[in-house]
C-alpha cells in the first residue's frame, strides 16, 4: 500500500533500472493506490471526485469506477475483490468486484467512528480488518460480508495502521495515542497479547518469513521489533524522522519522511 495525498497522477518505476516507465492521469485529491499482482490492475482512491482509477499495468489505460468518498483501498488478489474505505461522516466500506467492477457496499451503520483508519486483508482466510478511530476492529467475511467487531480494549484513540500475518494468522494494530500494539488471533477473534511500548506508534509492518514484527514511532523516531513467536519486544532502533509508514516486500525495511527515505 502507498498512500498519495493530494497528487493528481501515478507514477510507475521499474524496479530493475530505478526509472520512470509511465505517469498516469488518476482522479482528484488521490489519497491510496493498492496493487492486485495476479490480474496486474492498480486501483486509485480519489477522495476528491468521489472515484477509483483503475489502471491497467500492461498499458496504463484507465477505468473509473464511482465510490463514495475513498481514502482507502485494499485488494484480495485471490478472490479478485477491492475493498474501498471511505472517511466520512457516515463511513462506508465498499466493495468493488474486480472482473466486472460492480460496486456494492459491505458496511454501513456499523460503528466506524469517522470511517476505517487502516484496512487490511488476508488473502488466505478470506478476512478483511478496519481499524476504527477508536482502536476497535472490525473483521468483514469475504465470503458472506457479514461483519464482527472486536473490542481491543488498549489500543489507543485516532486510529493508526494494521498489518496480517497470514501464515500464524495473526492481526497487529496500533495507534497515534497508544502504548501498545495489540494482538488479535484471527481464529477466534479475541486479543491475544498486548505488547508494551512507549507512545505514539502510527505504523506496523509484517516480514512473515522471520514473523518479526516492524513498529514506528512517529513521535519518538524509533521503530520497534517485536518477536511474533511470543509477541514480545526484541528492540527499538533510531531512525530519521519520519512519519508514514514501512514499506513491505523489500530488501531492508524502509521508513518514508519528509523529504528523506531512511534505509
Amino acid at each position: 500500500m502507498l498512500s498519495l495525498f493530494g497528487l493528481l497522477s501515478v507514477t510507475s518505476v521499474s524496479l530493475n533500472s530505478q526509472t520512470v516507465v509511465a505517469t498516469v492521469p488518476v482522479g482528484q485529491n488521490p489519497q491510496w493506490v493498492a496493487v492486485n499482482p495476479v490480474t496486474n490492475k492498480i486501483y486509485v482512491a480519489n477522495e476528491g471526485d468521489n472515484t477509483v482509477s483503475v489502471i491497467d499495468g500492461i498499458s496504463f489505460s484507465t477505468t473509473t469506477v464511482s465510490a463514495y468518498t475513498p481514502q482507502i483501498v485494499v485488494v484480495n488478489p485471490e478472490t479478485n475483490k477491492i475493498y474501498v474505505g471511505g472517511l466520512t461522516t457516515y463511513p462506508t466500506i465498499s466493495v468493488i468486484d474486480g472482473a466486472t467492477l460492480t460496486t456494492s457496499v459491505v458496511l454501513s451503520g456499523v460503528y466506524l467512528g469517522f470511517g476505517p483508519k487502516s484496512m487490511v486483508v488476508n488473502p488466505v482466510t478470506n478476512k478483511i480488518y478496519a481499524i476504527t478511530s477508536n482502536c476497535d476492529l472490525v473483521v468483514i467475511d469475504g465470503a458472506t460480508q457479514s461483519t464482527t467487531t472486536i473490542m481491543t480494549g488498549g489500543c489507543g484513540f485516532g486510529g493508526g495502521s494494521l498489518a496480517v500475518n497470514t501464515v500464524t494468522n495473526k492481526i497487529y494494530l496500533t495507534a497515534q495515542t497508544g502504548t501498545a500494539v495489540v494482538v488479535v488471533d484471527g481464529a477466534s477473534n479475541s486479543v491475544v497479547a498486548n505488547v508494551a511500548l512507549d507512545t505514539g506508534y502510527d505504523a506496523v509492518e509484517i516480514n512473515e518469513r522471520t514473523n518479526k514484527i516492524y513498529v514506528e514511532s512517529f513521535r519518538d523516531n524509533i521503530l520497534s521489533v517485536i518477536d511474533g513467536a511470543n509477541d514480545s519486544l526484541i528492540t527499538t532502533v533510531p531512525v530519521q524522522t519520519c512519519y508514514y509508514g514501512i514499506g513491505p516486500g523489500l530488501p531492508a525495511t524502509l521508513t518514508l519522511g519528509t523529504p528523506r527515505l531512511t534505509i
